[in-house]
């Protein structure tokens, strides 16, 4: 899990799934890491239902990211499920 290689497992407060769903805002879900400026992980959400994962919604989430980052790296579960799928939109 990236958030443990990272070591912010801890500092996990808003997911993907909170900005999808607008009860947050991106600035509020990213973790900034430690040791690395400029080094950003949005976290994929552990507990809620992963069906709210929308084309559209992913769509306006990584538009956001793209505007303010120079490169977005998304990791994904493997397979084809419908979060890979979205991933590789």
């Amino acid at each position: 899990n990236l958030d443990i290689h990272l070591g912010v497992e801890r500092r996990v407060i808003f997911d993907f799934v909170h900005v999808l769903q607008e009860e947050c805002s991106l600035h509020q879900a990213l973790i900034a890491d430690k040791k690395v400026k400029g080094l950003y992980m949005l976290a994929a959400s552990q507990t809620r239902d992963k069906e709210s994962l929308t084309v559209e919604g992913v769509e306006r989430v990584l538009a956001e990211l793209a505007e303010r980052f120079d490169y977005v790296v998304l990791d994904s579960p493997a397979g084809i499920e419908s979060g890979a799928r979205h991933a590789m939109y």
